[in-house]
């Protein structure tokens, strides 16, 4: 059975477009026009899944997500917004926003975002073995040019965050990976453009795109190769593609609020949000996030 999702935005078009493309798709959906009409279904419905516009009148969604987190922190909260302010869309991550899309929505990217999150969801409902006494870990991965082993890959590596890094921590940090290897994947390995992706997704056709780029030979051989150190004093982690490579100079700022609806490094937006450093080879093929430990509480008392 399809989740609940919640969609919240003081636009009755934006909630009926998108709520009937949701039911379309299964979901059991719930709408409201405002935060606090929002935020009592939230209580009542405990939906896995909101949509939720970022300006609104009277309560608008960074209240609604902060007080929806306190609810429930596993909450997968989505921000939609006509609006652009960089400001406000970083704090939304900081505060525990999964994703965020510019209005009029493209429903492709919607659909990757959902096939993502109930990707990430079951991988994090199956079992897992115990890290709690895990007080360090290096490890490598090599993995195949198949999105759909990205979730499961990311919550395999950062199984142990949860011990050391408050839940929200743990969702950035998860986020900030599956950008960086979707994007190892996709314009790496299978040599799409950014300018190839964005044509896509307006035509609906990223699907296609990628099918006719993983049966050629060449790109099909490549692998994404991922280097992952954890120990008292950071987490890191190395993402390495065999694509050509790209300068990360020619990819405008997406930080600056002209770039960040360009479809131009969403990944790098909130990569450098999330983590507190990160770094490129001078080809471009290769990217290490690092994470530093918590001062306190770092290792298990034994």
């Amino acid at each position: 059975m399809k989740r609940k999702v919640l969609v919240i935005d003081d636009e009755a078009v934006v909630r009926d477009t998108l709520g009937t493309f949701l039911r379309h798709r299964g979901y059991r959906v719930a709408t409201a026009p405002d935060g606090l009409k929002g935020l009592e279904l939230f209580r009542q419905d405990r939906p896995s899944i909101v949509f939720t516009d970022l300006r609104m009148p009277g309560s608008d969604g960074l209240d609604f997500l902060r007080k929806a987190m306190r609810i429930d922190p596993h909450a997968h909260i989505i921000f939609i917004t006509g609006h652009g302010e960089e400001k406000d869309i970083l704090d939304a991550l900081h505060s525990g926003a999964r994703n965020f899309f510019r209005k009029p929505l493209n429903f492709q990217e919607v659909i990757e975002a959902l096939s993502a999150l109930e990707s990430r969801v079951m991988a994090e409902e199956g079992t897992r073995f115990e890290y709690a006494f895990v007080v360090s870990q290096d490890e490598a991965l090599v993995i195949p040019n198949d999105l759909s082993v990205v979730s499961g890959v990311v919550n395999h590596i950062t199984a142990n965050l949860p011990h050391f890094f408050d839940e929200q921590t743990v969702h950035g940090i998860q986020g900030a990976l599956i950008e960086m290897i979707v994007n190892a994947i996709e314009h790496g390995n299978l040599g799409i453009s950014y300018e190839e992706k964005t044509r896509a997704l307006e035509n609906e056709k990223l699907a296609d795109l990628i099918s006719t780029k993983s049966q050629q030979p060449l790109l099909a051989s490549r692998r994404v190769h991922i280097h992952y150190l954890f120990n008292a004093e950071e987490v890191r982690y190395t993402i390495e593609d065999e694509g050509d490579g790209f300068n990360i100079h020619d990819v405008p700022d997406p930080g600056h609020p002209d770039n960040l609806w360009l479809g131009h490094g969403r990944g790098i937006l909130m990569t450098r949000a999330l983590m507190d450093e990160v770094h490129y080879n001078e080809k471009g093929n290769r990217v290490t996030l690092v994470k530093r430990m918590p001062a306190l509480g770092i290792l298990p008392a034994f």
